[in-house]
């Protein structure tokens, strides 16, 4: 399951609901999208100190997912469908999306943007 940046939020502010649902999930995967997201957001944070050595470590003990080529083409179809149907997501979303259907894994997140992709799972607690 690919974790979106309010998943991995979530659980570093151990977050029940959240805890409970990954509780018997398969070890999260985490797009360097996703890193670079919850990086910017420890940049201003007053508990930078805290939880940045602990997100260390975390990362050393799962997977992260970068794009490639074929990461591409799926980013690409799931822009184009977005388009003609008029509709907006945040273009960190998309890569997420991107890599989501590529590699077929769920996404864990409370963000709606993936509803409604065609080869993306959103799963939510």
């Amino acid at each position: 399951m690919i974790w979106d940046t309010n998943a991995l939020t979530a659980f570093f502010n151990q977050d029940v609901q959240f805890l409970s649902f990954i509780s018997e999930a398969d070890t999260p995967v985490i797009p360097l999208i996703v890193v670079a997201e919850y990086r910017f957001g420890l940049e201003g944070s007053n508990r930078k100190a805290d939880i940045l050595p602990r997100f260390e470590a975390f990362l050393s003990s799962v997977s992260t997912l970068g794009c490639d080529m074929e990461t591409t083409r799926h980013y690409a179809r799931i822009a184009h469908h977005l388009k003609t149907v008029g509709r907006r997501i945040s273009q960190n979303d998309l890569w997420i999306a991107a890599l989501a259907a590529q590699h077929d894994l769920p996404v864990a997140s409370r963000d709606q943007d993936f509803d409604n992709l065609e080869g993306v799972e959103r799963q939510t607690w």
